[in-house]
């Protein structure tokens, strides 16, 4: 997020949510302790990584508190680290990067780990709908792609091949319904890039 925002001369917003299920002095305590964290990081960015960089603790559940400050900031992106492994939340509720993709209606960059210097090497899978579109051009927007080879990917499933393999249609009559679905998804992604 750090090279990001030293990138493109963006505001960089630096968001720790402290979930707010617990009694109030314990709150307080991770508050503190969070605050201190935080402050500690900001400063070993240092102001020459981004233009400006916020410090910023917010009450809540994380994925609510991440999208309330994305939405009153007008955040152009929002930037996620990896995520706890919470395996029995998880597998109920979702990850909070599943969570924020799922209801945020603002791109978001998932990292896994800290970037040695510029994208290179950027693969873009999309279903070619309308989010997928809008994040593409955040990215380019935001720089993410000068200078880097994009891949983009158009996963897809040829429409009716199961009924004709339940049907016991002849092998040569599905492999021509598969490149035929081929076909018209290389066209939609070829449509979809211009």
């Amino acid at each position: 997020a750090a090279f990001i925002a030293a990138e493109t001369g963006a505001e960089l917003l630096v968001l720790h949510a402290v979930d707010d299920d617990r009694p109030r002095r314990l709150l307080d305590a991770e508050r503190r302790e969070a605050s201190a964290i935080l402050h500690e990081q900001v400063a070993a960015l240092g102001q020459a990584s981004a233009p400006s960089i916020l410090p910023l603790i917010e009450e809540g559940d994380p994925f609510e508190a991440i999208l309330r400050v994305a939405e009153t900031c007008e955040a152009e992106l929002i930037v996620l680290g990896e995520h706890r492994h919470r395996p029995l939340r998880d597998v109920f509720a979702g990850t909070t990067v599943e969570r924020v993709m799922r209801h945020g209606s603002r791109p978001v960059l998932m990292v896994n780990r800290a970037t040695a210097g510029p994208y290179r090497q950027v693969f873009a899978a999309t279903d070619l709908s309308e989010h997928a579109t809008r994040a593409l051009r955040v990215a380019i927007r935001l720089g993410l792609l000068d200078g880097a080879q994009l891949t983009l990917l158009h996963a897809f499933e040829p429409v009716g091949l199961g009924a004709l393999a339940r049907a016991d249609a002849p092998p040569a009559a599905m492999a021509a319904h598969e490149a035929d679905a081929a076909r018209e998804a290389a066209t939609a992604l070829a449509a979809w890039v211009v």
